[in-house]
């Protein structure tokens, strides 16, 4: 049939609805738009759905559900056999992922403004992450949750810093043979204390622009980055518009200043202690880790943390964040290189390398988690998986030879 048909062919609705929700997530998926990268009239498509998240939950419900299951079930497979067809797509997911796997991360890290749609979301996932924890009752709940946020972790930097895909791929079998040893299960971070994130404060010495960074934050945090318009901005900051754009400029410029300053704060996010500590000894390294990933899922730091995921997210369709991204990653990339360096690691893409990116990845997926699915971060106590992720290390190989 010609352009403008009105025949739906659900398996082109269903692939062009994915494409969609893989590079712009749901904020983009309107049945207008839908309608048109599809070439179909908008009527047919408007007798089965009200609206965009209509069409989300759709397409969750029946593809991109399943889709994450096969995911985590071929994760926990490759422990014993790492050689498998599915071990290997399941490698490829996480080096190169697909629209699906895109589309998967983009439902779950906005699930939680997505209204009632991202709360049948949430539900849903929260009873397979419990099958599938009960399922693998012979490992600690946490060490089951690490393979997913090892995958959720690649997917969310896969536009930014795709060799954390590559290195994740690489090093799955050292990562799940670790994970799947007795030896790490006993070990408890009732000792080790927490400190919440201190609350942001920006001291630019001018406070009209320190009102409208925090604004920002907010407001993304809140709306993510497409929806955070310059009039929602100034109005959480108590300044007009004017205001806004003669002290920072327009919805870019506001965003781009916030960026900017979130990215070389210390929220926990940038890698920052878990690299320099790898020259500290095991009790320093342990505790610092502990509090890097504390602050990356704690509730205390839930609106930074919050900021930081919609960043990273926007980053995969949005050619001014993406470049601001970039920028920081390079400098933590940076880092890790010297870390590894100074362990006697040279080579660009050595194990160290791997290990170090595949680690960030990981916190970067327990992020995505923490906000999908709370009570399952905070279910569990994360000193076994921080001190199996230390062993992967061989911090002391490399110190001692």
């Amino acid at each position: 049939m010609a352009k403008g048909r009105s025949l739906l062919e659900p398996n082109e609705i269903d692939a062009v609805a994915i494409g969609i929700l893989a590079t712009a997530g749901p904020d983009g998926l309107s049945i207008p738009r839908l309608a048109r990268q599809a070439k179909v009239t908008t009527g047919p498509l408007y007798r089965r759905f009200d609206t965009g998240e209509d069409v989300t939950y759709d397409i969750w419900s029946r593809v991109l559900r399943a889709h994450l299951q096969r995911v985590l079930n071929a994760l926990l497979a490759a422990r014993t056999d790492d050689t498998s067809s599915e071990a290997d797509w399941v490698r490829g997911e996480l080096a190169r992922p697909g629209v699906e796997s895109l589309a998967t991360l983009h439902v779950l890290a906005t699930a939680h403004r997505l209204g009632p749609v991202g709360e049948q979301v949430r539900r849903e996932l929260d009873d397979d992450l419990s099958a599938l924890v009960t399922r693998e009752s012979s490992m600690p709940g946490l060490m089951v949750l690490a393979h997913a946020t090892l995958a959720l972790g690649s997917w969310l930097m896969a536009k930014s810093w795709p060799t954390i895909g590559e290195s994740t791929a690489t090093e799955l079998s050292t990562f799940s043979v670790a994970y799947a040893n007795p030896a790490f299960w006993s070990a408890t971070g009732q000792h080790v204390p927490y400190r919440a994130p201190a609350p942001l404060v920006t001291l630019s010495g001018d406070r009209a622009i320190d009102d409208l960074r925090l604004a920002t934050m907010k407001v993304v945090s809140m709306y993510g980055c497409a929806s955070a318009t310059a009039n929602r901005i100034s109005r959480v900051a108590g300044r007009s518009v004017t205001s806004a754009y003669r002290q920072l400029g327009g919805k870019n410029e506001l965003l781009a200043d916030a960026i900017t300053h979130a990215l070389h704060s210390d929220l926990g996010f940038s890698g920052r202690e878990s690299t320099t500590a790898v020259g500290f000894g095991r009790e320093e390294r342990l505790t610092r880790s502990f509090q890097v990933l504390r602050n990356q899922t704690s509730d205390d730091n839930r609106e930074n943390r919050l900021f930081m995921l919609e960043v990273f997210l926007a980053a995969h369709d949005d050619p001014m964040i993406a470049t601001k991204v970039a920028a920081w990653l390079e400098g933590v990339r940076e880092r890790f290189t010297s870390a590894a360096t100074r362990l006697g690691d040279t080579s660009e893409s050595g194990p160290m390398i791997r290990r170090l990116e595949t680690r960030i990845g990981g916190g970067l997926g327990s992020l995505v988690l923490s906000v999908v699915a709370p009570r399952w971060i905070a279910l569990y106590d994360p000193m076994p998986a921080v001190v199996a992720n230390d062993s992967v290390m061989e911090y002391a190989d490399h110190q001692n030879s």
